[in-house]
């Protein structure tokens, strides 16, 4: 599959390395098959096509303000205090008022979160406390590479 946003993954996993950052590993097929049944029961709903993929490359994502949540909560490489929270746990810690839960987060820049929202079929960047759109994505992918490309 190939994915728009690689190019600027590379890019960034590049800079990383440079400053002996290593990539989280790929996601297991067992945690992202028990990832989705626990969005399904617990968020109700289905993780897109495209998060499952970028999960199946890096299971999580930290790097120059940008956090992309895991399949579950796991240490940061290279760290035994610091960890990526997983992706279910994090979204019902937020949904602690019931109108947030129109809302599927996939990431936090510490200004923006990169939301989903189910019934309207939209992904796009929202401010972290307002809550008010900041930009629209057509696509998981779109949103993801936006986000990347912030965080050069």
């Amino acid at each position: 599959m190939s994915l728009i946003y690689q190019q600027v993954l590379n890019q960034i996993l590049a800079d990383a390395k440079k400053y002996g950052v290593r990539p989280q590993p790929a996601c297991s097929a067992k945690d992202l098959a028990d990832l989705q049944a626990r969005a399904r029961m617990e968020l109700g709903t289905d993780i897109p096509p495209g998060y499952a993929e970028f999960l199946r490359q890096h299971d999580g994502f930290d790097w120059n303000g940008l956090l992309i949540f895991a399949s579950k909560t796991v240490p940061i490489i290279g760290h035994t205090d610091k960890f990526i929270e997983g992706f279910v746990d994090w979204n019902l810690g937020f949904r602690s008022a019931e109108w947030k839960n129109e809302f599927v987060v996939f990431g936090d820049s510490g200004l923006d979160l990169y939301v989903y929202e189910p019934q309207k079929k939209k992904y796009s960047a929202r401010d972290r406390i307002s809550l008010d759109e900041a930009e629209s994505y057509s696509s998981f992918e779109e949103m993801l590479t936006a986000a990347f490309r912030e965080h050069l």
